[in-house]
């Protein structure tokens, strides 16, 4: 009997499996992240939205949950390339990322946009969700924050 047929030998596979893919989501939000910093710059707000929507792959829809944790890894690996990287990356450009990548994984993510009064100033906050959950962020992060509604572009 091959070593992948016995549970342990399927869940080490499982595991093999998970951090290869994490890696792959790492290199890949380290390239975009700077990427992305200058498509805003150069495109503007809109365009780099319609662009990190375009990426959109359909495929078999994956069960919620199963979507859910793809896209909570992506967001880990994001927030690790931003952190490990020679930049510090907004929340704009991490939700862009994040938008993107999900996309070309066929899940749909809505970027939200948000502002809250600090003190004599408003303080504005980008995170991306799937359906009503908030993928890269708190979960309660839209009880903090007023959304401008969907996403705008």
């Amino acid at each position: 009997m091959p070593p992948t047929d016995s549970p342990a030998g399927q869940s080490r596979c499982s595991l093999l499996l998970a951090r290869c893919r994490n890696g792959l989501y790492f290199l890949w939000a380290y390239g975009l992240l700077p990427y992305v910093a200058l498509r805003l710059k150069i495109r503007g707000y809109r365009k780099t939205l319609a662009w990190s929507h375009r990426a959109y792959r359909p495929r078999a829809a994956l069960p919620q949950k199963q979507a859910v944790l793809q896209a909570k890894s992506m967001s880990d690996m994001i927030s690790a390339a931003s952190r490990y990287g020679p930049y510090q990356a907004s929340c704009l450009w991490r939700s862009l990322v994040l938008v993107r990548m999900m996309a070309r994984a066929g899940i749909r993510g809505e970027l939200v946009l948000a502002a809250k009064p600090v003190g004599q100033q408003l303080k504005a906050h980008a995170w991306v969700q799937l359906g009503d959950i908030v993928i890269n962020d708190q979960p309660d992060i839209a009880e903090e924050f007023t959304s401008f509604g969907s996403h705008i572009g």
